[in-house]
């Protein structure tokens, strides 16, 4: 279930909109989500729900909670009204509140840890109580857990959090809220696998598979900090030979020489310069790989998994796509009244250190295919879908099988539902025929329907098309037990009295 709540500064916990029978109103909505960006969040509420005359914009806090797990939360920034005044509403996440104050003029030297809480002290000492963030998880170290920073202007504390610690370290910047406190992490990694993987055939719909060749680099050009005398950077010339170039002589073979300069303020030692250099040289000459996928988030159908967060990493699995793999959850886009069009973006996306090379991840639209359809569908079926009543047979040796059946008395359903030690069966007339299955691995089907399938051996019968000719036959065939004809339209392969096969007019369909 989704449900959106206003907190006001008091604390005071408000439903605004929820998917649970639509307790209260709502037209449309999207929630965007990014690594190390607020996100935003857009609404249309229409004049009919009573909560959207109390919205208390830059006081009150929206959230954003799927199965009474907060997803976001912010504050409403922009609001709009048509004709028939239905309230558009954008809400930036609680990340952007650090956009608030402006850290004055500063020279720092200490640890990570101790930049962030310099940075979150000032930010705490100009806000009220209600925008307050403290300091959370800090994992994100320099190698000598020591560094520098300082700037003449004033700067907003979201932009030197970016600027001075996500562009030269890397990491994640995160807003997490625990018993009502608002808590501003620095992960060097998210740490969560998800329990929900993506499936071809399963809750995967489209995939788009992009590769970037315009971010790889084979050489890399460090410069560390400046001489206060000559105003001339660090290199790394005294300790790699004479040489300023940092370079991946693997990457330059297949790929060329590529040049990419990286600049490291805080470095005045050319080993530490050279040691961060080399630690970077195989990330940048790698390719940049990311999935733009849209999938079903089980979790919302009852499912037993976790509903997807920002930053796990997800295990992929496509075989038509040949797709095996597990990468981070970089971008998502969650929609409460429409969860079969939420698309999520995974993928190493780099963390190049510079301004100019943080990236979106674009967003693109598919075409509706029919298996894409076919999903929607069956999701749709799952979420209207009645429950079922059980039934429970003990024998005389204490063993159960259990009937999952959809009328009250078991003799009385049409739908039933069998599990024991023979495997778990299904029938839809009430107990005449059965498909399912077996424990053994055997599976008894009445019919198929794939995008598509792949097999070294198929055995028996006919195959068929759904189409049928006039005289009521398919209009094309292969009767593999026969091995006499096979049909494709008006034409047939026909095996002779001889042996051989040949070409025979089958006359019109």
């Amino acid at each position: 279930m989704d449900a959106i709540y206003l907190i006001t500064p008091e604390g005071e916990k408000k439903l605004l909109c929820s998917t649970a029978g639509m307790k209260r109103v709502m037209s449309f909505h999207e929630l965007n989500l990014q690594l190390n960006q607020p996100g935003e969040m857009k609404m249309r509420i229409p004049v009919e729900n009573p909560m959207l005359q109390d919205i208390a914009y830059l006081a009150d806090e929206i959230t954003f909670e799927r199965n009474e797990i907060e997803l976001f939360r912010g504050e409403a920034k922009q609001d709009e009204e048509d004709i028939l005044n239905t309230g558009e509403i954008t809400v930036e996440g609680a990340l952007g509140y650090l956009r608030a104050v402006h850290m004055e003029p500063y020279e720092y030297s200490g640890t990570v840890l101790g930049y962030v809480t310099m940075l979150l002290d000032w930010y705490n000492a100009h806000v009220s109580p209600n925008r307050q963030i403290q300091i959370g998880s800090v994992t994100v170290t320099d190698p000598n857990d020591y560094i520098t920073r300082s700037d003449s202007d004033w700067v907003t504390i979201l932009s030197l959090l970016e600027e001075k610690l996500v562009d030269k370290l890397g990491g994640y910047l995160r807003i997490r809220v625990l018993d009502g406190i608002r808590y501003l992490d620095y992960l060097a990694d998210f740490g969560r696998v998800s329990t929900q993987k993506i499936a071809y055939g399963k809750n995967l719909i489209s995939v788009n598979q992009i590769r970037k060749y315009d971010e790889v680099y084979t050489v890399l050009i460090p410069l560390g900090a400046e001489n206060e005398e000559t105003g001339e950077r660090l290199t790394v010339e005294s300790v790699n030979y004479g040489s300023i170039y940092v370079v991946n002589e693997d990457a330059r073979t297949r790929y060329g020489w590529r040049e990419c300069v990286i600049k490291f303020d805080d470095v005045t030692l050319p080993e530490n310069l050279l040691s961060k250099a080399q630690a970077l040289s195989e990330s940048y000459a790698g390719i940049v790989k990311t999935l733009e996928i849209t999938a079903v988030d089980l979790s919302l159908f009852g499912r037993d998994v976790d509903c997807f967060y920002l930053g796990d990493m997800i295990r992929v699995e496509s075989l038509p796509h040949d797709i095996d793999t597990t990468m981070m959850l970089s971008q998502m886009t969650l929609r409460a009244l429409d969860p079969e069009n939420e698309r999520l973006n995974l993928g190493n996306v780099r963390q190049t250190f510079t301004e100019s090379t943080r990236q979106n991840i674009r967003d693109m639209n598919s075409e509706i295919s029919t298996s894409k359809k076919n999903n929607w569908n069956l999701a749709e079926r799952i979420r209207n879908a009645q429950g079922l009543y059980s039934t429970e047979e003990t024998g005389a040796d204490g063993a159960k099988k259990l009937y999952l059946h959809n009328k009250p008395e078991l003799n009385d359903s049409m739908v039933i539902i069998s599990v024991s030690e023979e495997g778990i069966f299904t029938s839809g007339d009430g107990g005449a025929t059965w498909y399912g299955q077996e424990i053994d691995g055997d599976t008894i089907l009445r019919w198929i329907e794939a995008t598509g399938i792949s097999a070294d051996v198929i055995y028996g019968g006919m195959l068929s098309s759904i189409a049928k000719d006039k005289n009521d036959m398919p209009v094309t065939y292969i009767d593999m037990d026969k091995g006499e004809v096979a049909k494709f339209g008006n034409i047939a392969w026909v095996k002779r009295d001889s042996g051989n096969e040949s070409l025979k007019w089958m006359g019109e369909t």
